[in-house]
């Protein structure tokens, strides 16, 4: 197909420089600068950690149904994954998984969250 194409472009505009056309190459796209945290090495995962929540999520507790959230840490580096279930948005909810991932992961040096904004 591409040589069709061309062929048929030469055909008509034979003044064109097609050898030029051919040794193109794209530039290469401008990218932001990262955040320190996303290019620190020698460091272990969950180092620097990013905190969301995510839900409500409808559980069956005998015969209630009661809504639970999940709190959803990442590392900023590796970005891995760690989710901890959380009983409510309150901020006793959110220490509490917070010392749940610490006991699994280790201590975060930073923690990064959106302070509840959508």
């Amino acid at each position: 197909m591409q040589k069709f194409v061309m062929n048929y472009c030469k055909r008509e505009n034979p003044q064109y420089d097609w050898k030029r056309f051919k040794k193109a190459t794209p530039p290469e796209p401008t990218t932001g600068d990262h955040p320190r945290c996303r290019l620190a090495y020698h460091h272990h995962p969950f180092t620097f950690v990013g905190f969301d929540y995510f839900g409500p999520f409808s559980v069956t507790t005998g015969r209630q149904y009661q809504n639970r959230y999940v709190a959803l840490f990442t590392c900023l580096r590796t970005r891995d994954v760690h989710l901890e279930v959380a009983a409510n948005l309150t901020a006793d909810s959110a220490v509490l998984a917070l010392r749940r991932m610490i006991a699994r992961r280790g201590c975060p040096t930073e923690i990064y969250s959106d302070n509840g904004t959508n």
